[in-house]
């Protein structure tokens, strides 16, 4: 978008600062306009606003600094809404930035909200230069950038400032930051194209801004399925877990007003990244997923409270497998029943990190670690509470450092029918790379020696259920010898 405005002789560029609702992305123009105020410049204009706490269009300053091959430069800083419901005002700003700047709270449930972010508006990865700001570094749970770093999965050239945006920390350097990358987009630019002529054009003014954007109103949510209500915190007393924090967690998980249903995740089996259940119905709610499946709809309220009870006692017993902000929810349709909804963070599966991670050997080998501990968490689980996971990678996630489990299927009994071939399955995925076969395997003997007791082993059966996995990928067979040798060892 950079540009060189001949009528004023100035080169301008746009930076655009973006992120979920209510992280302070226009705390951050307001306290440039304030701290420019006293200085007689700079004045922030927000077109179109009603009035409300949210912005519905853009904020908008326009500064001066800086030299790019030199020609002065003229800074138009932007803020985006962040409202789902004005996605598609959001991407037209973002697509019209020299540089952007990702606004993020510092917290956990920030970083929940980033990750969804950025892979919402592909960010991560883009020609855009980036700069991250953690904001509300006065929250008690705020992160450091190193840890911020490993969660969103950034580059080290990708630069994070900590900020309190309210009283000015980090709000300057964040300006400063971004306006460098813009000039540098705008030299390179004017290198590429042959200098200043092949740029030159009229700068676009707030007002006509606003105009562009009118026309695109709101974005259309996805189709709800008709015969599917969404959960509500409305629900009466008995039709949410936990009662008391549930409410709030589904009144956060559907603020942004728009269900994306996620065809793609319901159904898969094999190597793709899915429930596994072909009735599974899975919807995106900005950095929410809402489930439900057609087993898990009622006649009656009271019977969909019934299985409401039930699915909670069997959640409570997975302990820190259980994501955080898990929620049970019911939804009444009237006279055509009621149905059973869990709502939890929007997580990315281990195999999902599995597929993504295909060309990146450490990240696979990371993957495949964490599939380990929570198949031995699993055994764990079956052996001393007699609970059954599905052992598939696609229904365990990272929540942070931690690994959960994600699916709703939870079986009763200490015998786990798949229990050898979900072990083995992953050493003949993997035969092709055998540091990450080893890796695994070393994995699952520290999980194995360290915390199954022979009585667990026994009572699994595992022995036996290794040895009657047949063996399909002939280069596998030495590995799977070994995963034998080490359960056979506990016994």
């Amino acid at each position: 978008m950079a540009i060189f405005d001949r009528d004023v002789g100035r080169v301008v560029v746009r930076v655009v600062y973006t992120g979920p609702p209510g992280v302070g992305k226009s705390t951050n123009v307001r306290t440039l306009a304030n701290s420019l105020r006293a200085r007689r410049h700079g004045e922030m204009l927000s077109p179109g606003s009603s009035g409300g706490a949210s912005t519905e269009f853009f904020d908008w300053l326009e500064i001066d600094g800086g030299l790019v091959l030199g020609h002065p430069i003229h800074c138009q800083l932007l803020t985006t809404p962040g409202a789902y419901a004005f996605g598609k005002r959001r991407r037209l700003l973002i697509e019209s930035a020299d540089a952007i700047v990702l606004v993020l709270e510092a917290s956990l449930q920030g970083m929940i909200d980033g990750r969804a972010f950025l892979e919402a508006h592909s960010l991560r990865g883009s020609t855009k230069p980036l700069v991250v700001q953690l904001n509300k570094q006065d929250t008690a749970d705020a992160m450091d950038q190193g840890e911020v770093r490993l969660r969103l999965e950034l580059d080290e050239s990708v630069p994070i400032i900590a900020a309190r945006a309210a009283d000015g920390t980090g709000v300057r350097e964040t300006v400063v930051l971004a306006m460098r990358n813009a000039a540098v987009v705008a030299q390179t630019a004017m290198l590429a194209k042959g200098g200043i002529e092949a740029i030159s054009a009229p700068a676009e003014t707030a007002d006509a801004l606003h105009e562009r954007l009118k026309p695109l109103g709101e974005s259309i949510p996805a189709p709800r399925l008709p015969d599917v209500p969404l959960p509500s915190p409305e629900i009466p007393a008995g039709g949410i877990w936990p009662s008391t924090t549930g409410r709030d967690i589904v009144r956060r998980a559907l603020a942004g007003g728009v269900c994306v249903q996620r065809h793609d995740l319901a159904g898969q089996h094999g190597l793709a990244d899915g429930s596994g259940a072909s009735d599974t119905i899975i919807l995106q709610a900005g950095s929410y997923c809402l489930k439900t499946s057609q087993r898990r709809h009622f006649s009656t309220f009271e019977a969909a409270r019934d299985a409401l009870v039930r699915t909670a006692r069997l959640k409570r017993m997975l302990g820190e497998l259980l994501p955080g902000d898990t929620v049970l929810c019911l939804a009444s349709d009237g006279d055509n029943g009621t149905w059973l909804w869990t709502i939890s963070p929007w997580l990315s599966t281990l195999r999902s990190r599995m597929l993504q991670a295909d060309d990146d050997e450490d990240a696979a080998i990371d993957a495949l670690r964490h599939f380990a501990a929570a198949a031995v968490d699993a055994m764990l689980l079956a052996s001393r509470q007699s609970l059954i996971l599905d052992l598939h990678p696609s229904n365990f996630a990272l929540d942070g450092k931690r690994v959960v489990y994600v699916d709703d299927d939870v079986g009763i009994g200490a015998n786990h029918p798949a229990l050898g071939y979900a072990l083995i399955q992953r050493i003949e995925e993997c035969a092709h790379a055998p540091r990450r076969v080893e890796a695994y395997l070393d994995a699952l003997e520290r999980g194995i020696t360290s915390r199954l007791h022979r009585e667990d082993i026994e009572k699994l059966g595992l022995p036996r259920a290794l040895e009657d996995v047949v063996i399909r990928v002939p280069s596998a067979r030495e590995s799977v010898d070994r995963l034998r040798t080490i359960v056979g060892a506990k016994t």
